[in-house]
């Protein structure tokens, strides 16, 4: 970490006193739940006013990089989860890739008609039973997702009598239902009481939601997912190239 600034920079201090913080906390100086120095302690060091120093650190706040304990002071948040949407992993298998341990809490299982929505999605017919899933996901101990699953019935007619705990793609596969090709489409909003209540985070927070439609090598939709994911902790990440 640098006390240096350039004063007659172009950039603005604060700028300048965000982005070192910023390689502080991602070259591993400052760890996550770390406490960084106070405001003052700040000024001091980097021979700036305290108004710069709010203005970096809410910047840093609102990047979720730090976040405030009232009271306390600033500490240094977890890193975000990192998901690469090209590859088709369920959430247990994606957790797992990245060190994480999962688990669930499973909140409702049971065989329900499909509604216009959820049969126009899974490409069956209104009124078709079909197999909802409900679950909590945590990873590390953490819940970072709230997911709907939705199955055909006539595709896997025991899953409720399997473990769903884990992974749903795993079950799926003994069934012969392997998932070959997903599309995923997100957005970003806010989530609603009883979804910040289960999440553990502050009602009207930001979330992504993520409809995931998987189908199997002949075409054949074999699950729709509802996923709201919390968007301090989880993020998506493209790599693009230039055919």
């Amino acid at each position: 970490m640098s006390a240096l600034l350039e004063k007659n920079s172009p950039l603005p201090l604060y700028f300048q006193l965000q982005e070192s913080l910023q390689v502080g906390i991602e070259s591993g100086d400052w760890k996550p739940g770390m406490q960084i120095p106070t405001e003052g302690e700040l000024c001091r060091l980097y021979g700036v006013s305290h108004a710069t120093v709010k203005r970096a650190l809410g910047d840093l706040v609102q990047q979720n990089l730090l976040y405030r304990i009232r009271g306390k002071g600033t500490f240094v948040a977890e890193p975000k989860i990192q998901k690469d949407p090209r590859k088709i992993q369920s959430f247990t298998e994606e957790m797992r890739t990245l060190g994480y341990l999962v688990s669930s809490r499973i909140l409702e299982a049971r065989v329900v008609p499909a509604d216009a929505v959820i049969a126009d999605r899974l490409h069956v017919a209104e009124g078709e039973p079909i197999t909802l899933i409900r679950r909590l996901r945590h990873a590390s101990d953490r819940p970072i997702t709230l997911q709907s699953s939705y199955v055909p019935v006539a595709l896997c007619p025991n899953l409720l009598q399997e473990d769903l705990s884990g992974s749903l793609y795993e079950v799926l596969r003994r069934y012969g239902a392997r998932p070959e090709r997903a599309q995923e489409i997100y957005s970003a909003t806010a989530v609603d009481h009883m979804e910040a209540e289960l999440l553990g985070v502050r009602a009207g927070s930001p979330v992504l939601r993520c409809e995931r439609i998987s189908r199997g090598s002949n075409g054949q939709v074999i699950e729709y997912v509802e996923s709201v994911l919390r968007g301090d902790l989880y993020q998506v990440t493209v790599e693009l190239t230039l055919d």
